[in-house]
């Protein structure tokens, strides 16, 4: 599935730093990201316009997007 929008922060630890990030698209959909990235990466993409390629994995409440590459503009981000 590939999806459109702003990487946003969904969650912090204890030093305000963000643990988990979330897609939020255009049609005001929220989105939890499975993104495995260095916290200094993933903040680089924070408040971005960005396209996701991932795939939905688990059900309800834990359904998140598992993120296979994104990218902003030039930028390329493969993970996993």
């Amino acid at each position: 599935m590939r999806l459109r929008g702003i990487i946003v922060p969904a969650d912090w630890d204890e030093n305000g730093r963000v643990t988990v990030a979330a897609l939020s698209t255009f049609d005001e959909q929220i989105y939890k990201l499975d993104i495995e990235m260095p916290g200094d990466q993933l903040e680089a993409f924070l408040r971005k316009e960005v396209e996701v390629l991932g795939e939905f994995v688990g059900e309800g409440h834990n359904r998140v997007l598992a993120v296979k590459s994104c990218c902003r503009n030039a930028d390329i981000l493969e993970v996993k």
